[in-house]
């Protein structure tokens, strides 16, 4: 237990958990008065880039004499001594659906990315306010990243029958583009699956490229791609996925 303030005295609550006695501790001012506090940490999982789609970053709160069950509310200023309030930067929220409640003096607030291609960087301040009780006032920040908006991949070409597939060697980017393949892998959609060692007529096939950015670079949320030289007549379908850094799949026609 922490060290009391002077003229404090503690008080020994006990709750009922799994039929076990659970002893916790709260400060209790001389008088009778509990002492509350809300403190939220930085951001963990961070940083946040304007216009980049990510969604691991939290904030833990911890409370003392706060009771469980109690909500957790964000208020937004606009400015760190609190001069007027305000709304949540645009494309931000902190919390979570339905609310969030104090548990064994903690909280976890995640902060969601809801629409990046309209976060803008710059320095946002806010507060948790729990049980009446608010928090010091934290700076959240969306900073700038270098932005990869267009990918552009070089060697592509269509799988010829009876040939073995072509691997990362065979294909580059260009000269700084804040982004290198990592990695690339086949699959067959015809029978053979990740295993693809010639191929073979009749057969639908998938090329998967993993990229990596460089350090500094983050992927714009509305990334484009070119495949240089690739005959858009020889592909049925290109997406982006979540490998990695970002995947860029290419579904070639069924073999002739």
């Amino acid at each position: 237990m922490d060290a009391k303030l002077s003229g404090d005295t503690p008080e020994k609550v006990v709750r009922k958990s799994d039929d076990k006695d659970v002893f916790k501790y709260v400060l209790i001012k001389a008088g009778g008065e509990v002492t509350k506090t809300v403190t939220v940490s930085d951001m963990q999982g961070g940083p946040i880039y304007a216009k980049v789609q990510v969604n691991d970053g939290r904030y833990n709160v911890t409370t003392t004499g706060i009771a469980d069950g109690e909500y957790a509310t964000v208020n937004w200023y606009k400015d760190a001594g609190k001069s007027e309030t305000t709304s949540a930067p645009t494309g931000i929220s902190i919390g979570a659906a339905g609310g969030v409640t104090v548990k064994d003096n903690e909280i976890e607030l995640k902060v969601t990315v809801q629409n990046a291609v309209n976060t803008v960087q710059g320095n946002y301040y806010f507060t948790v306010t729990i049980d009446g009780v608010e928090s010091d006032v934290k700076t959240f920040t969306i900073e700038t990243a270098n932005l990869v908006e267009t990918v552009k991949i070089i060697g592509l070409s269509v799988p010829v029958v009876g040939n073995t597939p072509y691997d990362k060697e065979s294909l580059s980017v260009p000269e700084n583009a804040g982004y290198v393949i990592d990695s690339i892998s086949w699959y067959s959609h015809s029978g053979g699956g990740w295993t693809v060692n010639r191929f073979e007529q009749g057969h639908k096939y998938q090329i998967n490229i993993n990229l990596k950015l460089e350090d500094g670079y983050q992927f714009a949320s509305n990334k484009n791609y070119v495949l240089d030289e690739l005959d858009a007549n020889s592909y049925e379908k290109v997406q982006w996925g979540a490998v990695g850094d970002a995947q860029l799949s290419i579904i070639f026609k069924e073999l002739e």
